[in-house]
């Protein structure tokens, strides 16, 4: 469950699977079932198998079917495994999630920026 999302839940990717990308550009064109992401790896003492990091999304307006207002963040929370790179990032589940502009990807751990990447996402 991820609260602070717009649907309320995240997919989780298995933690050694790393998605194969096929647009490395800062201009990406999305349709429905796309994913926009980076992959990260946290340096440091390897004794200690994962980190806590929170993946926050800033992004255009969206609106949900329903809800009164668009969001403009989505924030969640997740281990960062030690060892490994491991992929965060956005699936395009539905047309409305859709929104064409600037993307912007935060990583963070205890507050402190670790990884960012910023997307123009245009709509298919």
């Amino acid at each position: 469950t991820a609260p602070q999302t717009g649907l309320g839940y995240i997919h989780e990717v298995d933690s050694l699977a790393i998605p194969r990308f096929i647009q490395a550009c800062p201009t990406v064109d999305v349709g429905v079932g796309d994913r926009i992401g980076l992959v990260v790896r946290a340096l440091g003492d390897l004794r200690v198998p994962s980190i806590p990091v929170v993946t926050r999304v800033s992004h255009p307006p969206i609106s949900k079917p329903g809800d009164a207002a668009a969001r403009t963040v989505d924030e969640w929370q997740w281990l960062l495994d030690t060892r490994y790179p491991r992929y965060t990032g956005w699936s395009f589940d539905q047309a409305w999630e859709l929104a064409p502009g600037e993307w912007r990807f935060d990583v963070s751990h205890d507050g402190r920026t670790i990884a960012t990447r910023t997307f123009t996402v245009r709509s298919r």
